[in-house]
């Protein structure tokens, strides 16, 4: 996907038992296994290390982003608190 962020997920309605679905795949791709990507995309408070640091990456990126969004949820906060690639 590589742009997980809490407005790119919803509920399909309200019920206490619905599905979760990812919206906006505007800067998601395909991937073979083992593919690396080179070009830093997202947004920038869920960006993992490896796009920070402008190294190759691959779709675990995501999980860092599910990380940062429970993180924010559980805590009430981001986990880091910059708001340039630079902080």
């Amino acid at each position: 996907h590589r742009d997980l962020k809490p407005s790119n997920i919803i509920f399909a309605n309200e019920s206490d038992h619905s599905i979760v679905k990812i919206l906006d795949f505007g800067l998601s791709t395909f991937s073979r296994p083992n593919q690396m990507f080179e070009k830093p995309v997202g947004t920038l408070k869920y960006f993992a290390p490896e796009l920070i640091k402008e190294h190759k990456y691959n779709s675990s990126v995501d999980m860092w982003c599910i990380g940062v969004i429970l993180y924010n949820m559980l805590v009430g906060k981001f986990p880091f608190l910059a708001e340039t690639e630079e902080e």
